[in-house]
């Protein structure tokens, strides 16, 4: 809340922020026209805002109850990219209760993984690496469970909720001295 009230303040106006709420997009409020409109501090971290996905050809797209759908049919999600920053997928795959094999980007994954805690990685590009992980998984799925069990308790990590209150804390603690 802090950062909202500082941008405000100097001109800028909240956009749009990611589900979790822990990336909020500001704009110069003269920038601000029909395609990009302010929104409220309460409509910023609503619980349905800015969730997306990329198609195959890189474009994004809004994620669907169909996704979720399809998400939730699957047994395994895999993450194959070069480069994440915070990939939600992975989030919202844990939350779905769904086992992940993810490549090991610079950031995002390991993270979220807590460096393989939580699922399986594979070097970036290494499919040999990804097919061997694939199997494994499918030889050892109940040995498997203990690590999306670990995933899900660290879930609350990147709850929107503690990481506003964290960061609001900070700001404050930063505008008092």
């Amino acid at each position: 809340k802090a950062a909202f009230k500082l941008c405000e303040q100097q001109g800028y106006s909240l956009v749009c922020t990611n589900k979790n709420g822990n990336n909020a997009f500001f704009v110069k409020k003269i920038l601000l026209n029909e395609k990009i409109k302010e929104i409220s501090y309460d409509q910023a971290f609503h619980i349905n805002s800015f969730k997306e996905y990329k198609d195959n050809s890189g474009t994004p797209k809004k994620i669907t109850e169909k996704k979720v759908m399809e998400i939730q049919k699957s047994d395994l999600v895999i993450l194959s990219s070069i480069y994440e920053g915070l990939p939600n997928i992975l989030l919202e795959s844990i939350a779905l209760n769904k086992f992940i094999i993810s490549s090991k980007c610079p950031t995002g994954p390991k993270e979220i993984l807590d460096g393989g805690k939580g699922g399986l990685l594979f070097k970036v590009k290494n499919f040999k690496e990804l097919s061997n992980k694939i199997l494994f998984y499918n030889i050892n799925k109940s040995i498997l469970k203990k690590k999306l069990d670990f995933a899900k308790k660290t879930l609350n990590r990147y709850d929107y909720k503690n990481n506003l209150k964290n960061y609001s804390n900070y700001l404050n603690l930063i505008i008092k001295n």
